[in-house]
């Protein structure tokens, strides 16, 4: 392998839709197999686990990569709505409360706002169709990660996951996105899907990492806000959904912002 500092593709052989896409990267870019589930080419390295990515803590420690350090990992993945919403999405790796769904609890991953933002950007140039919401996510579930990575999902159906647009939008959101650099921000407050932070963030440029949804500050409290801002490298300030966060909410993150000296963002 390379001593260039290169990027980490993950795919899991138990999410259909996560293999799929794993499928797609390689067939599209057509990099060198290197062993088992595991290809290269100078710009990414592929990696094929056998257990759903979620569950794999750290998993760029994984034995077939040789101790390759990576700029950052990106997993692909379905993603999962009750309400059946067709979606593209970009999230951060963590839990602000129980681990229900892998990594630790009451602790995020080291989030990656500098290819987060470009990543989403390109995803909304690169889908041209109709009837797929493309946005940020919160901030949810694993794997524990300590080098910066990030979730690009489809939603969320069998149908969504194998139509070749949707296939070739997330392959040019990923291989075209150029890390942004500048002060870093988290976000606070609003649903799941974090829609006003997720636009002031596209429309103003600011890269943003960890995302605290108004369900996840239910279940942290000063402690969680702290957390978010350390694993979010570069951060500088927060930015606040006004009406997605409640009085107490907006106590904790304006005396975290006070003592930290951050500037806050109310949206």
């Amino acid at each position: 392998m390379s001593s260039g500092m290169r990027r980490l593709i993950v795919g899991s052989k138990e999410d259909d839709a996560s293999l799929t896409m794993f499928r797609h990267f390689v067939e599209a870019r057509g990099p060198e197999e290197v062993g088992d589930g595991l290809y290269a080419d100078s710009s990414f390295v592929y990696m094929l686990v056998e257990r759903r990515h979620i569950y794999c803590d750290n998993v760029d420690k994984d034995p077939r990569l040789s101790g390759e350090a990576f700029k950052d990992v990106v997993f692909l993945s379905r993603h999962s709505s009750s309400a059946q919403i067709k979606s593209l999405t970009v999230h951060p790796t963590g839990n602000f409360g129980p681990a229900d769904l892998g990594g630790r609890e009451r602790t995020v991953s080291v989030s990656d706002p500098g290819y987060m933002l470009p990543t989403l950007k390109e995803l909304r140039e690169a889908y041209s169709g109709n009837g797929y919401e493309i946005t940020f996510e919160a901030t949810h579930h694993g794997p524990y990660m300590e080098t910066p990575n990030f979730y690009i999902e489809i939603g969320t159906t069998p149908e969504d996951w194998h139509r070749p647009e949707v296939l070739d939008a997330v392959l040019r959101a990923v291989e075209s996105a150029h890390q942004c650099s500048g002060p870093t921000f988290i976000g606070v407050g609003g649903g799941h899907y974090m829609p006003k932070i997720t636009e002031y963030a596209v429309e103003n440029g600011i890269p943003v990492g960890h995302m605290v949804s108004k369900h996840s500050l239910a279940v942290t409290d000063r402690s969680g806000i702290l957390e978010a801002i350390r694993k979010t490298p570069g951060c500088r300030g927060i930015l606040v959904d006004r009406k997605g966060v409640k009085s107490e909410g907006k106590a904790i993150v304006s005396a975290v912002a006070d003592e930290l000296g951050m500037e806050t963002v109310i949206i």
